[in-house]
């Protein structure tokens, strides 16, 4: 049985055909739909409003000459090509002048979720564009007074990434206009591929003669499929880097998330993380952060904060914390954290001011050592040797530790990224383990030990302009600040 599902007359076609002709044209109707939907698509953004967004979404004009450019494609129609391309082209370029226009006349520039959520475009946007194009096609030459197409002209974001380039120019933030530009055009190749490929199946082609058919079909395949499967790959490549990206940041920020949600209900009681935001620049990530709680907190309970993500992240963190104290009142207790400050201050006011400088390498070597150990159970820090190369400025560290287990390398790393970010220079780093059992010998010499490197080859004897066993003077270089 012949299934005629697919197989439109040729009055039908012809039909569609001139429909799509009539609405490619960049008539006055399709430029005032453009600034319509672009006015209400930026206040929706700014605004951060979605049910505007949508509205904004649903009269765009946008989806119809990219429709037109895959049909005059599968037809082999010049004509139809460059006409939707012009009406593309230049409806893009009026919505991005006409929201840069929009923008500079807000008081404020905020940067909403509205905005920020179209601009780490990822494969799934791909995906989605595919599908809506191939829905809106589809949809076309089977049943174009559809109720359908609307639902399409939503999944389809045209109009929004365009209205964000604009924004970003305003504000003179070109990272929200790249990341919109690249889902405006991964949209327009995914929709303009499944579109062709639609037409292609319902027979959309242009009519050749028996001479002619096999290499016009050819020929066909590889100006249409094959060059819009080539665009498809192409955009991938930086929508797939988009999506790495996002992946990993979502997973270190659920490493922060975790680390001082259970980091604050150990050092703290009754406290909870408010928010949570961080950046990462070229030396360490600077974490801010808002606190409730009934207790006061210490730098000292700050910095054990920073130990733990240190040796979560590998790599040196800068916390800036503000605590809110609340008042905490069940039938059980009836907890005011301002009292408990003040009961802190009262109890603090007779102690000495102890001012701690940290100024030679030992210093530095030995209090960071000692605070990463004591993540460890059971472990307990002995001493260390350190030697400075000055000619290639390496730090080569020997650290004694008793231990009954095996330490995990996760350890080693977090010593040496924040030893690393402290003394302004390269660390190597060896650990000596040795059982708790065994006697403790009075003093191990760093030749005599057995080591296991951690951060690259120990340096020679000759290379050596200074050594010491973390007591005594040391040559090296103060560290920098």
């Amino acid at each position: 049985m012949t299934n005629t599902h697919f197989f439109i007359q040729d009055a039908r076609k012809s039909e569609i055909s001139g429909r799509i002709n009539a609405d490619a044209e960049p008539t006055i109707y399709y430029y005032v739909m453009v600034a319509l939907s672009c006015i209400i698509a930026t206040f929706g953004l700014l605004l951060n409003s979605t049910a505007v967004i949508i509205g904004a979404m649903l009269i765009s004009p946008l989806m119809t000459p990219i429709i037109g450019i895959s049909l005059g494609a599968s037809e082999g129609s010049n004509n139809l090509f460059r006409i939707s391309m012009k009406s593309l082209v230049l409806g893009a370029l009026m919505a991005v002048f006409l929201s840069v226009f929009l923008s500079l006349l807000m008081p404020e520039r905020l940067i909403t979720a509205e905005i920020l959520s179209r601009t780490k475009t990822t494969l799934f946007d791909l995906i989605i564009a595919m599908a809506s194009g191939a829905a809106g096609t589809y949809t076309i030459c089977c049943k174009p007074s559809s109720t359908i197409l609307p639902g399409v002209a939503i999944s389809t974001a045209l109009m929004p990434p365009l209205c964000i380039i604009g924004i970003g120019f305003a504000f003179n933030d070109f990272t929200l206009s790249w990341g919109a530009f690249l889902l405006f055009l991964a949209n327009t190749i995914a929709i303009g591929f499944s579109s062709i490929f639609i037409f292609n199946i319902f027979g959309f082609k242009k009519s050749y003669d028996d001479t002619h058919k096999v290499n016009s079909f050819v020929k066909i395949l590889r100006n249409n499929i094959f060059s819009s499967i080539a665009l498809l790959l192409i955009i991938s490549v930086p929508l797939l880097l988009f999506m790495l990206n996002t992946i990993r940041e979502n997973k270190i920020q659920g490493i922060i998330s975790s680390t001082v949600r259970d980091g604050i209900g150990t050092i703290v009681l009754d406290s909870e993380i408010a928010s949570l935001s961080y950046e990462k620049n070229m030396e360490k990530y600077r974490i801010d952060m808002v606190i409730r709680s009934t207790q006061p907190f210490t730098s000292e309970n700050i910095r054990k904060l920073e130990n733990l993500l240190e040796y979560k992240l590998l790599y040196p963190v800068a916390i800036d914390a503000n605590i809110v104290l609340v008042q905490s009142i069940n039938e059980d207790k009836n907890i005011n954290g301002y009292n408990e400050l003040f009961k802190a201050l009262n109890a603090d006011r007779d102690k000495p001011v102890e001012v701690i400088e940290v100024k030679t390498p030992e210093e530095l070597i030995g209090n960071t050592v000692e605070e990463k150990i004591t993540l460890v159970s059971g472990a307990a820090y002995d001493h260390f040797h350190f030697s400075y190369d000055g000619k290639t400025g390496i730090y080569d560290i020997v650290l004694f530790i008793r231990y009954d287990g095996e330490f995990e390398e996760n350890m080693s790393r977090s010593i040496i990224a924040v030893l690393e970010d402290k003394l302004k220079r390269k660390v190597n780093l060896s650990m000596v383990v040795e059982a708790m059992t065994s006697p403790a010998e009075s003093s191990v010499s760093a030749d005599e030990a057995s080591t296991t490197p951690i951060g690259g080859p120990e340096a020679s004897p000759e290379a050596t302009e200074s050594e010491t066993d973390g007591t005594e003077g040391s040559s090296a270089p103060e560290p920098e600040t």
